[in-house]
């Protein structure tokens, strides 16, 4: 316990310029602003990678239909994706390059943009994007019936 006392006097003794701050302040004054500097350049960097909706919506599509276990998965020779209701270019895009570069269980994935509900039921994944009601509910009876 002598020690701790000790020590606050010889450093106080070597930086005669300083008065003597609690840590509270030093931190406050000196690690407070890098901070903030390191969590504004982390914020930057995590934007620059070019994350968007549609790079977001792809890989949920793919990480869903690959921890999911279909009933009729050995009888299986592609994995089929159907995009309904959207007319983003950007989406299917996304999509396709989830198309080259990736397997699902060792399937290839096919993706399609669908505009017909009755074409819905050949595919294993239907993701739907801006419809009414009316047509959710058709596309539901339509894959349910």
């Amino acid at each position: 316990m002598l020690i701790k006392p000790l020590l606050s006097v010889a450093l106080n003794r070597c930086r005669p310029w300083m008065p003597p701050q609690p840590r509270l302040q030093v931190v406050l004054v000196f690690f407070l602003p890098l901070l903030l500097l390191l969590s504004m350049f982390c914020v930057n960097s995590a934007w620059s990678q070019g994350l968007n909706k549609e790079k977001i919506t792809a890989s949920y599509l793919y990480n869903f239909a690959k921890n999911i276990e279909w009933p009729n998965q050995k009888a299986m020779t592609s994995f089929d994706i159907a995009v309904y209701g959207t007319s983003s270019s950007a989406l299917m895009n996304e999509l396709a390059v989830l198309q080259d570069k990736v397997k699902l269980r060792n399937l290839p994935i096919t993706v399609n943009q669908v505009d017909q509900v009755d074409a819905l039921v050949n595919y294993h994944l239907v993701y739907v994007e801006d419809v009414s009601a009316k047509i959710l509910a058709d596309i539901y009876e339509n894959i349910d019936g």
